[in-house]
């Protein structure tokens, strides 16, 4: 691995991590917003700030412009955020990956230039157009760190290596390795990571929310922000030995009215990308299913689940979640029969209709 970068950081200063923007700027400003960041504090950007969402030409322009006023302020690549690369270098592959995704920064800018991607659209005619006008970010995007480093902690997008000389770690790795929690390191450090969506580990329990293990010293942080239909934009804050977080995200905010304790509060879920199922048994609302992956046996609403009954469709929470008079929570899904869908401090879970206050039109996800 060869873009090392190599920070200190005091002890006595706060230090705030966000992973995985994915062009989502609206949110990202309303998190730093909602941070106060200070001078002082210490400020990373660990990856994925482009692709996937509505806005990643704005996402680019912010970050680099903070990162540029802000001393403290340090961005490090993530996977999606290597398209620049193989403009650059004339990877062929890319085109194949502009005709798949609709929303993507180097379509952001050709449009700002007025051009028109079509079947016929070469990437060399892409790389002539795009390079004069953008070629301040195009060189800020290639030059940012696969790793930064302090006394105590590493932040990656992805992962490391286990090996004691983590160094050693491939770029390709760094940037794409999957369910780095499921494994192991030896860096000796805390090591930092988001690309892997956290509601993806069955033991977070269908929460967003950031997963440390201390054991393991591994924080993984990626909220889900653009990808998942309940997810979030996560910040990570380390202050005075103690961690904490905040979140951002666009779902509808409401009031509970009324308590409820389920008599099930399992925390389970099924998540990407292991969505194959067994229906066990048909009721009004859930169906009983056994999760292929894991042979666990789990209530699934029926919306949420295909035709033939051997799959789901999305994500989905099984989990009933107790809620408390007066709280807020998000709603995520208002569109099925007998209950709705809700995320309280990152957890998602069903509760019976009836419990919330606002009967404004409600996001519907698969109802």
């Amino acid at each position: 691995m060869e873009k090392i970068k190599k920070i200190k950081i005091p002890d006595t200063a706060k230090v705030i991590v966000i992973a995985d923007i994915h062009g989502e700027l609206d949110l990202l400003k309303e998190l730093v917003q909602k941070l106060n960041v200070q001078r002082d504090d210490r400020l990373l950007f660990i990856g994925d700030i482009c692709e996937k969402g509505p806005d990643s030409s704005g996402v680019v322009d912010y970050v680099m412009e903070l990162s540029e006023k802000n001393e403290n302020a340090y961005v490090l690549e993530g996977n999606c955020d290597t398209l620049v690369h193989d403009l650059l270098e004339l990877n062929p592959d890319l085109i194949g990956y502009l005709k798949r995704r609709e929303n993507s920064l180097l379509h952001e800018w050709m449009i700002k230039e007025g051009v028109t991607f079509s079947e016929d659209t070469g990437i060399e005619e892409i790389k002539n157009v795009l390079v004069n006008r953008f070629g301040k970010q195009m060189e800020w995007l290639t030059g940012l760190p696969t790793v930064i480093e302090s006394e105590k902690y590493l932040f990656v997008h992805a992962g490391i290596d286990s090996g004691e000389e983590w160094q050693e770690t491939s770029r390709m790795e760094a940037l794409t390795k999957r369910a780095f929690m499921d494994g192991s390191h030896r860096a000796g450090k805390q090591v930092i990571v988001g690309h892997w969506p956290v509601v993806n580990y069955p033991e977070n329990g269908f929460s967003h929310a950031p997963l440390i293990d201390h054991d393991k010293k591994i924080i993984s942080i990626d909220g889900g922000c653009a990808v998942k239909s309940s997810g979030q934009l996560n910040a990570l804050i380390i202050e005075s030995g103690t961690y904490s977080f905040m979140f951002v995200d666009h779902l509808p905010d409401v009031e509970v009215q009324g308590d409820y304790l389920p008599h099930r509060q399992e925390a389970a879920g099924i998540t990407f990308p292991d969505y194959a199922i067994e229906r066990l048994e048909v009721a009004e609302d859930f169906s009983r299913c056994r999760h292929k992956k894991t042979g666990r046996v789990l209530s699934v609403k029926n919306e949420y689940i295909e035709d033939d009954g051997h799959n789901v469709k999305d994500d989905v929470s099984c989990m009933l979640l107790p809620i408390t008079h007066g709280e807020r929570v998000k709603l995520v899904d208002g569109g099925c029969t007998g209950f709705d869908l809700v995320k309280k401090e990152g957890r998602v879970g069903w509760i019976p209709k009836g419990f919330l206050t606002s009967r404004l039109p409600l996001p519907s996800v698969h109802g």
